[in-house]
């Protein structure tokens, strides 16, 4: 039998990397000087616009930060860690692409944007 994965609210094209090696760590917010970005998505919830960014190091260490323009959310910085470096973004110009985003990133992504939706989605029903 197969594991029944939960319905997100933030629509994704595919699958994206999974395994017990692939881990996110929450770090301390992070300088992007000398990082080089490659991937970005806005989600519209209510009137907010809820924001994924992640950017790459030199070394190749991924750093990914969950933001608004609202001060009233709250934002949070990752490390994606473990990924192979087959699944890892590897063009050094450009972004690409959400393939490579580890569905453990997805669902923390997802986990942040419905504790947002209860307090900023005027006409949403709340949960």
């Amino acid at each position: 039998m197969s594991k029944q994965r939960k319905k997100r609210v933030v629509y994704w094209e595919g699958k994206g990397p999974t395994g017990p090696s692939i881990q996110i760590e929450l770090t301390d917010h992070f300088d992007a000087r000398g990082k080089h970005r490659v991937y970005g998505r806005g989600d519209r919830v209510g009137r907010l616009v809820l924001n994924m960014d992640a950017w790459q190091a030199r070394n190749g260490r991924l750093f990914v930060r969950f933001w608004s323009r609202n001060d009233e959310v709250d934002s949070y910085s990752y490390e994606v860690v473990g990924l192979s470096d087959t699944n890892r973004p590897n063009n050094p110009v450009g972004e690409f692409g959400e393939h490579w985003i580890p569905e453990c990133l997805r669902d923390e992504y997802d986990n942040w944007v419905l504790s947002e939706m209860p307090f900023h989605t005027d006409g949403l029903p709340k949960k």
